[in-house]
C-alpha cells in the first residue's frame, strides 16, 4: 500500500510539471497529452483494469485539458469549476473497472472545489502544477 502511495505520489508530480509546462510559452501539448498518459499508468499503478475503459477516460480527459470552458478573456473561477467537474466527470468510464460510482463523485467534487482554489493562488508555478497535482492524487480516492 505504502508503495502504491509512493507511485502515484510521484505520478502526481510528473502531472504537476507537465500541467504547469503547458501553460507556458512551450505549449499546450505538453497539458493535453502528458495528464492523460501519466493518467493511464495511474489506474495501472491503482491496479484498476479494463484497457478500453481506461483509454476512453484517458481520452475524455484529454478534451478536459483542451479547454476551460471560456469564450473570451482569462478564465473565471465558474471556467475553473467547470474545468475541474470535466476532469473529473472524464473518470466515470472507469465505473465499469469495478470504481465504485460514490468514489467518483466525491473525486469530481473534491477536483471542483480544488481546481478553483489553486486557480486562487497568484503564483503561476503554484496554481498550475497544483492542479496537475490535484488531477492524478484525487486518483487515490478511488481505491
Amino acid at each position: 500500500m505504502v508503495i502504491k502511495i509512493g507511485a502515484i505520489l510521484f505520478l502526481a508530480l510528473c502531472s504537476g510539471y507537465t500541467y504547469r509546462r503547458g501553460g507556458t510559452n512551450k505549449g499546450t501539448k505538453w497539458r493535453d497529452f502528458g495528464v492523460p498518459i501519466i493518467f493511464f499508468f495511474a489506474c495501472l499503478a491503482l491496479k484498476i483494469y479494463g484497457l478500453k475503459h481506461i483509454g476512453l477516460s484517458c481520452l475524455l480527459l484529454f478534451g478536459a485539458c483542451t479547454t476551460y470552458f471560456k469564450k473570451s478573456g482569462d478564465p473565471q473561477p465558474k471556467h475553473w469549476i467547470s474545468h475541474g467537474l470535466a476532469i473529473g466527470l472524464s473518470a466515470i468510464p472507469l465505473y465499469w473497472c469495478g470504481v465504485a460510482w460514490t468514489a467518483l463523485l466525491w473525486r469530481t467534487l473534491a477536483l471542483a472545489i480544488g481546481v478553483p482554489i489553486f486557480f486562487a493562488i497568484p503564483h503561476d508555478d503554484i496554481s498550475e502544477s497544483g492542479r496537475g497535482f490535484l488531477i492524478i492524487a484525487t486518483l487515490l480516492m478511488l481505491r
